[in-house]
């Protein structure tokens, strides 16, 4: 799953680069790569100093070596964990799931600490390229929610290899004066009707919907919709999914994974399939602007939810410091700190007092044990994924066609 735009600038999922740079000296420097393939020969080929920063400091017992995603954590956060424990964390920052994947297949990643997409985590696991967790050096696990870890574990079993990070999810987000102004004051917002009947996009084209440019959350999400199974590995579901799509596809301006979000605050568009965190981001931008509410919701049918994981490199240099750093991460005063800094969910059920309401109380972001039955995590083997990308250009190319 693709939920990863996560509303903060560097989590945006179309990204291919990876930035790389040092907490402590603020040096940073590009790594190109997009593709898994492509990025382990670069990786594998270019020098350490080319690289990543972290493999230019001495290793030592008081180090701890991070990959996480951008401008994903509280900047204090880091410094207070360096302070309690004497610790020199040395950050660096990614923008590609597949670079990280990448740089965990050539080994001797340099890390102790990795932040992949759930999907991504179980894969890594599934190559043994991950440590086990040691569950008797996280007593802060109790703090946990466990219904959200036993949906992190339909993909990580037993909540081995990984704790949840941030919460993910791939929703629907409009702009409720816009909506209210063609469907009536009292309509009710709830299904993912408007975005796949031809009846309400007819109407929403006049102020703009736009479509998310992800096969897996759009196809799922059509399954879904259809009430059929979004890991289905039928290859006629997803013919029949791309035929229901194809009236969304006449009435779409554009089918984008991050300029939806601009669109959505300035107004230029009315109606989007949304990442929870980009469709925050839109709303606050625009109220800032003195702009309209931009309202993000989780369709009665259902929809795809994701967790980032944190996790250990099996190669991990650091393994004890590494397993400090994810108790301390567990503390609820920290880890709302830092979904109050990044406007995401947390599965720290002890977490959630702390965490500013206007995320809390938001159903879209924080959804009750009724809706969280209703989220689907989802992991298409390879050979779905060759059908998924199939169809998809299919459906786009019938879109150009309009």
């Amino acid at each position: 799953m693709s939920s990863g735009s996560s509303g903060h600038s560097g989590r945006t999922a179309s990204a291919a680069f990876l930035y790389s740079f040092s907490l402590l000296n603020g040096v940073g420097r590009l790594a190109l790569a997009a593709l898994v393939g492509v990025a382990a020969v670069i990786v594998s080929t270019l020098m350490p100093n080319d690289v990543f920063a972290s493999e230019q400091v001495k290793k030592d017992e008081n180090s701890l070596y991070i990959l996480n995603w951008s401008d994903y954590i509280d900047p204090s956060v880091l410094k207070d964990f360096e302070k309690e424990y004497n610790i020199k964390i040395h950050y660096d920052v990614m923008y590609s799931n597949e670079v990280l994947e990448a740089k965990l297949m050539v080994g001797k990643s340099g890390y102790d600490i990795i932040a992949p997409s759930a999907h991504v985590l179980k894969r890594l696991a599934e190559n043994g390229l991950l440590l086990p967790l040691d569950k008797s050096k996280l007593k802060n696990l109790s703090h946990m929610d466990e219904d959200k870890m036993a949906k992190a574990a339909t993909v990580d079993k037993d909540n081995t290899y990984g704790i949840p990070y941030m919460e993910l999810s791939t929703g629907l987000a409009y702009n409720k004066t816009k909506i209210a102004a063609l469907f009536g004051k009292d309509f009710k917002v709830d299904s993912w009707d408007l975005l796949f009947k031809e009846e309400y996009l007819k109407k929403l084209q006049s102020c703009g919907v736009a479509a998310l440019d992800s096969p897996s959350d759009m196809l799922c999400t059509a399954l879904l919709y259809m009430g059929r199974d979004p890991e289905s590995t039928n290859k006629q579901d997803y013919t029949d999914a791309a035929h229901m799509m194809h009236a969304m596809g006449k009435y779409v301006r554009y089918f984008h994974s991050a300029q939806y979000s601009n669109d959505l605050a300035s107004g230029d568009i009315c109606l989007a399939p949304a990442w929870a965190g980009d469709a925050q981001l839109a709303n606050q931008r625009s109220l800032e602007a003195k702009g309209e509410e931009i309202v993000y919701i989780i369709p009665k049918e259902g929809a795809l939810m994701g967790y980032d994981m944190l996790a250990i490199p099996k190669d991990a240099e650091h393994v004890d410091n590494a397993h400090l750093f994810l108790d301390y991460i567990m503390r609820p005063e920290v880890i709302a700190k830092i979904s109050n800094y990044v406007r995401y969910a947390n599965a720290n059920k002890d977490a959630t007092p702390l965490v500013d309401p206007e995320i809390t109380s938001n159903p879209g972001i924080y959804y009750d044990k009724e809706t969280l039955k209703r989220m689907h995590i989802v992991v298409p083997p390879t050979e779905v994924e060759r059908i998924m990308t199939r169809t998809w250009n299919n459906v786009i190319s019938a879109s150009s066609e309009k």
